[in-house]
């Protein structure tokens, strides 16, 4: 059976030495051929999406002109959506005999476990479709994540709430709140998660493809929990409230097949208020790597031969933000000498 790198070269979408290239990359970095060719080189999605139906003889479809019914999207559980986001799948039909899911990275596991949940969870045959990343991700977060997240994060208010009603010493409802918020976050591909308490109510912002959206707000009586629990995690002291504090902390969201870095910000701010900002790296996301770069393949593979030179030096510079510390240069497996080093002015 041919591979997918193989019907992209006959299709006429990628050439040999760009798809030689993508190889190397995959196997340094421990991502999939599908991820470098999308993220490293650019390749267009629909021509994956259809390499992808070849390889797996699937058909696919085309989730923009789906219409999810909201008796679909309500009748999941937040369990069940978070198989799916593990899944890299989304249903869009349940008929009388089947389920119809759209999977953006197929393979034998993807199939087996969309199966076995199919037949237990409906009793039905599974269909199994292609659709482009980005596609089964938007249907994801448009019809599936908020109502999976949002039913989950009101049951964990509701209960901090209650714990508070009671006095209790500990609320165990509180933790449970920030994982929910973390976890949706970086399911939305958010940046930042913004809580800005004042004296009335405590605001939930994203930032998401760059812009603060307002998402929800929480009774400010259990502003004080969250703040502390917030601070605990990142390593400041959850007792001050009234001066600015950095920190950070490491979250692993849902299943647990990645680690996410998290860079959090207090500050005081008037009459008794307080700002956290947490800013999200979900490194697993972003290849810093070499083809993510945009060089065509003949440039690619001259600076590969650059890097081969015994001796000479290689600057990487920007401003604050610019990710100039993450160097595409790295690489684990070269001697301690040939690393990047990094110089803060």
């Amino acid at each position: 059976m041919k591979g997918l790198g193989e019907i992209l070269v006959e299709m006429g979408v990628i050439d040999e030495a760009m798809l030689e290239l993508a190889v190397k990359e995959a196997e340094s970095i421990g991502r999939s051929i599908e991820e470098v060719l999308v993220l490293g080189f650019f390749v267009p999605e629909d021509a994956v999406a259809k390499a992808s139906a070849a390889v797996f003889d699937c058909r696919l479809v085309d989730l923009s002109q789906v219409s999810f019914s909201e008796d679909l999207v309500n009748s999941f559980t937040p369990q069940d959506v978070e198989k799916f986001i593990y899944l890299g799948a989304v249903p869009f039909e349940v008929s009388e005999k089947s389920v119809k899911f759209a999977a953006a990275k197929l393979g034998l596991e993807v199939r087996m476990q969309l199966e076995k949940y199919v037949r237990r969870r409906f009793g039905k045959e599974l269909e199994l479709f292609v659709a482009p990343r980005s596609q089964v991700e938007k249907a994801l977060n448009d019809y599936f994540l908020r109502t999976g997240f949002s039913s989950a994060i009101e049951r964990y208010v509701s209960e901090a709430l209650e714990y508070e009603k009671q006095a209790a010493g500990v609320n165990a409802a509180v933790p449970l709140l920030l994982d929910a918020l973390l976890t949706e976050a970086v399911y939305s591909r958010a940046t930042d998660l913004h809580l800005v308490a004042d004296s009335f109510s405590v605001r939930h912002f994203l930032r998401i493809d760059g812009l603060i959206r307002y998402i929800r707000s929480f009774p400010v009586k259990i502003w004080p929990r969250i703040s502390s629990a917030v601070k605990q995690r990142s390593g400041m002291d959850p007792g001050d409230r009234i001066h600015v504090q950095d920190g950070h902390f490491t979250f692993i969201p849902g299943t647990g097949l990645r680690r996410v870095n998290v860079r959090v910000s207090a500050i005081p701010t008037a009459d008794e208020g307080e700002s956290i900002v947490m800013r999200i790296l979900d490194e697993s996301r972003v290849s810093f790597r070499l083809p993510a770069l945009g060089f065509f393949s003949e440039d690619l593979a001259f600076v590969y031969q650059i890097l081969e030179k015994p001796h000479g030096l290689i600057l990487v510079t920007g401003p604050t933000g610019s990710w100039e510390d993450h160097d595409p240069l790295f690489d684990p497996s070269a001697p301690e000498a040939s690393q990047p080093l990094r110089f803060d002015h």
